[in-house]
């Protein structure tokens, strides 16, 4: 049997390119390493008991509208055909829970692909291609013949995985713009303890050693948690909504409200004026927005995440509240600057083996516009990790060439390590 992650949750942190995809316990493994080492315990029951209250209430016997979406009652029943739960000797309580199982991931992929679109999200065919090649590279030590091996074992051709991968893909591409806060070094910190309280010291690994593990561990899980949550959320909007028809298409009508005014609070690095431009954008014409709606709230955290993002404060966290009258209230909890440290660029042959980078370093860091000890601007290493692919295309003669940050935080540092694709010849 395969395991979880690849059959269904194959790493959202991977897939984003935040480290390689499968977690490692903190303590060694004494004999086999089980599927979910080091997970807290009730992680993976309580994911999969939320997907199935997705789809609370609705037993297939009409379709579920929601606003404008549709989930069909003929896809739960061909979901239940193609999983025998039409079989006379399945007792009654199996083919229950199993059907809410079913409702519940028919309504997942119903609202995903709703907030996909929402969000204008598209994957390109290489995108997939890389996904693919770090799963089986992590999984299956690169052996592509065993990957196939184990899909055709289940059933599954590789096209029908690389359909589920780029959903899954599109999936986790949402949920890093809605939540784009990651966990916290001290939460990190907090997380090794837990694991390692009990264990025999002789098998507990270096915190610096599997700290990127776990910083990749509790981020999977806490977008995973938010993005369900969301998703339920949305589910109970969408069916309070009224809707209408205008030239034969449904049109959803979202309550709108007047923004009154906009307020801070917890902002000391970021002026009043500073941050209200960042957000008045969002307002739309005569003052209105959506505050039930879609875009509103994740939209007003997200452009005040993203200026204290761009200026080096890299845990900072947002909340908004609407009051009855229209006043928009942001809280912002800061934390602490973040400096550069370590930079290390190299190039990856497409077999996998690394070499120094190409352009030296006296070349590329001024691109970069940052010392080691200066304050580490997003938006500034956005822009350096555009420069050099468009460097390495054109030293190469390609049309694109793609580079993988991998950005690690500890104690307020941020290093650095960048890997320059270099594709294979044609």
């Amino acid at each position: 049997m395969m395991s979880r992650r690849l059959t269904f949750w194959v790493g959202a942190a991977a897939l984003l390119g935040c480290g390689s995809a499968g977690p490692r316990p903190a303590v060694s493994p004494s004999g086999e390493e089980p599927a979910d080492a080091g997970a807290p315990p009730g992680v993976a029951a309580e994911a999969q008991a939320t997907t199935a209250s997705l789809g609370s209430g609705w037993d297939g016997s009409a379709d579920l509208r929601l606003g404008c979406t549709v989930v069909p009652a003929a896809d739960l029943a061909e979901a239940a055909a193609r999983g025998g739960l039409d079989a006379p000797d399945i007792e009654p309580a199996v083919r229950t829970a199993a059907l809410a199982d079913l409702a519940g991931a028919l309504v997942r992929r119903a609202l995903a692909d709703r907030e996909i679109r929402r969000l204008h999200l598209e994957l390109q065919p290489d995108e997939i291609d890389r996904a693919l090649q770090r799963l089986v590279e992590t999984n299956f030590e690169g052996d592509e013949e065993r990957f196939e091996a184990q899909l055709a074992e289940q059933g599954m051709s590789l096209e029908a995985y690389r359909s589920l991968l780029a959903d899954q893909l599109a999936e986790f591409k949402a949920m890093a713009i809605l939540f784009p806060v990651g966990p916290r070094d001290d939460e990190v910190e907090q997380e090794y303890r837990r694991r390692i309280d009990g264990a025999d010291q002789a098998d507990v690994r270096p915190f610096e050693e599997v700290r990127e593990e776990i910083f990749r561990d509790l981020l999977e899980e806490r977008l995973e948690e938010r993005w369900l949550n969301h998703l339920a959320r949305l589910r109970v909007q969408l069916e309070a909504l009224p809707t209408h028809k205008e030239d034969g298409t449904c049109v959803e009508d979202w309550p709108t409200h007047d923004v009154s005014d906009i307020r801070f609070e917890g902002n000391a690095a970021l002026t009043d004026a500073e941050l209200r431009h960042a957000v008045e954008s969002l307002v739309g014409p005569g003052g209105g927005f959506l505050v039930e709606g879609l875009a509103a709230p994740a939209s007003f955290r997200a452009a005040v995440a993203a200026l204290y993002y761009d200026r080096s404060y890299l845990e900072a966290r947002v909340e908004m509240d609407v009051t009855v009258d229209g006043q928009v209230i942001l809280r912002i909890e800061e934390g602490e600057p973040h400096r550069l440290g370590d930079v290390q660029l190299v190039v990856r042959a497409p077999d996998g083996t690394e070499s120094p980078d190409e352009l030296g370093e006296a070349t590329w860091r001024p691109w970069l516009g940052m010392d080691c000890g200066a304050p580490f601007a997003r938006d500034r290493f956005g822009r350096f990790l555009e420069r050099l692919s468009e460097e390495y295309a054109r030293r190469w003669g390609m049309e694109r060439v793609d580079v993988e940050p991998d950005v690690e935080t500890h104690d307020g540092v941020v290093d650095v390590r960048v890997t320059i694709l270099r594709p294979a010849a044609s």
